[in-house]
């Protein structure tokens, strides 16, 4: 034995087993490194693949507001490439269709509430990219143009300076009824003691709820209307014979909206359009004429004084005939002596022709109390005429300029537009157009040529102007400028010197201005931008 196993002590390992642990440790430090490598690997792969999702999370957040940020443009694309009298939330709804993608972007029209004219809409924006979808919502408001107008005008030519028509102006017309459309296909027959039936007619443009027509010699309360047929209600009664319903279909621009066996003086009597009236001018009911002293329009009621006679009762469907001229002014008048003939009014459809100016020294229309309440300084005029102030008006309708909308100088058809009196005879020379338009300075027109408007021109200056050269208006005339008592130089005068036809149709013309829409707008309400 040897001697250390003899002392007790362990014996030495033998050679085999020599470098294990070495092994061990270097097993387990790859295991480690595997690990560590697996992990980094896994950890690299998902940074990246977050990268690439929020990358594509945030091209839709981009594609979605793209949409957003780009909808106006096209709205306003759309309107002038595809007009439209746009009256329901379906008709818009239809209208908004074809923009519904843009890119990579998908939008829908929700919660669209409103009447013809204004609308409210949030516009969500559906922006995709890859898997990733992104929503962004804000709400818009669309102004079509249309004006909340009444037919206020009792002239075909009213201006508060004076009137100098030594020129060649002819300017007459017919107030206060009239034919707007006519009756389509077969003559339709009113049963006897039948109090109601639907009328086909050509079209319904121009005709509200609660006006008051004539047909084949009957008078009729529109009670509905569509397209091309109209809901009738016969006045006062229903008849005990038949009647059958053929030709023109006349509108009786006012007319008492409710029969009274009572009549009073004064008189609050329920008038159809009772917003047409202005206080203070003169009506003629049933023969005897009154003054209207006070409108309410929430009841639909004119308070009427009584200036010879009165009638003994009213039955629904009368006319209210109102006293329109062919010239008004709150001065003179200085017409031109062979054409006194010229300036007068027809006052009812077939009715009696009534001639404004009976000599070169005196007009009817001249001095007009109403037009002289005050300076010109202040809006009252707009107000008159419109049933707008001054400041409603230039809301509803943004002044247009070559700079701020490059189609300003385009015709007008049935349109709504402001524009600065420098550019009128840019815009309508040589052309036909039609609407309501309203010209901020001083008229100084030399329109040659074949110019013709159908429909409503305001000029609201601050003097009178000229109209010279060649201008046929289908409708009326109205120039504010500056009235000043005891000067009648051509910087206040409205002078027609042209070849000015003025021809006045009370009907037409309320047509014409319902038909009338203005430049569409369409605004982003602050605040409103949010991601769904």
């Amino acid at each position: 034995m040897s001697p250390s196993v003899l002392r007790g002590q362990p014996p030495a390992p033998p050679q085999a087993q020599q470098g294990v642990a070495l092994v061990i440790a270097l097993l387990f430090t790859a295991v480690i490194l595997m690990v560590v490598v697996s992990t980094t690997a896994t950890m690299t792969l998902g940074a990246r693949e977050g990268g690439a999702n929020e990358r594509q999370a945030y091209q839709a957040l981009l594609n979605a507001e793209s949409a957003q940020n780009t909808f106006p443009v096209r709205v306003n694309e759309r309107f002038a490439a595809a007009p439209s009298s746009i009256g329901t939330v379906t008709a818009l709804q239809d209208w908004l269709a074809p923009l519904n993608t843009y890119g990579e972007a998908r939008l829908s029209f929700e919660n669209i509430s409103g009447t013809s004219g204004t609308f409210a809409l949030d516009v969500v924006s559906a922006g995709g990219s890859g898997s990733a979808l992104k929503k962004v919502v804000r709400s818009y408001q669309i102004q079509l143009g249309t004006l909340p107008l009444s037919f206020r005008p009792r002239a075909a030519v009213t201006s508060l300076p004076a009137i100098n028509a030594n020129g060649s102006a002819r300017v007459t017309g017919t107030a206060n009824d009239g034919p707007i459309t006519t009756v389509r296909g077969n003559a339709p027959t009113l049963a006897a003691h039948a109090a109601s039936l639907t009328l086909p007619v050509q079209d319904t443009m121009g005709i509200l709820l609660g006006d008051y027509l004539t047909v084949s010699g009957a008078t009729f309360r529109v009670d509905g209307k569509m397209a091309d047929t109209l809901s009738l209600v016969r006045v006062p009664a229903p008849s005990p014979a038949s009647t059958v319903l053929s030709g023109d279909v006349s509108l009786r621009l006012n007319a008492v909206a409710a029969s009274t066996s009572s009549v009073t003086d004064p008189l609050e009597l329920r008038i159809s359009n009772v917003r047409d009236f202005v206080v203070g001018e003169t009506v003629t009911v049933s023969g005897h004429t009154a003054t209207v002293t006070q409108v309410n329009p929430a009841q639909g009621t004119a308070l009427l004084d009584w200036t010879s006679g009165m009638p003994t009762a009213l039955n629904e469907g009368e006319q209210v005939l109102r006293d329109i001229r062919a010239l008004r002014s709150a001065w003179n008048i200085d017409p031109k002596a062979n054409k006194l003939g010229d300036y007068g009014m027809v006052t009812s459809s077939g009715g009696a022709f009534v001639q404004d100016c009976q000599s070169a020294a005196r007009c009817s229309g001249e001095n007009d109390p109403l037009l002289r309440q005050t300076s010109s300084s202040d809006g009252f005029l707009t107000s008159m005429l419109l049933g707008l102030t001054d400041a409603e008006l230039d809301a509803a309708v943004p002044l247009s300029t070559t700079s701020t909308n490059p189609r300003s100088t385009d015709p007008m058809v049935n349109a709504v537009r402001r524009i600065n009196a420098s550019d009128f005879d840019e815009l309508i020379k040589n052309g036909t157009h039609s609407g309501l338009l309203i010209v901020d300075g001083d008229i100084n027109s030399n329109s040659n040529g074949h110019t013709v408007f159908d429909g409503f021109l305001y000029f609201r200056g601050n003097h009178g102007g000229k109209f010279n050269g060649t201008l046929t208006v289908n409708g009326a005339v109205a120039v504010r400028g500056g009235p000043i008592e005891g000067l009648t130089s051509d910087d206040v005068d409205t002078n027609l010197t042209g070849n000015l036809t003025v021809n006045f149709n009370a009907v037409a013309l309320r047509r014409q201005l319902l038909m009338a829409r203005g430049l569409p707008q369409i605004q982003a309400q602050a605040g409103t931008w949010r991601q769904q």
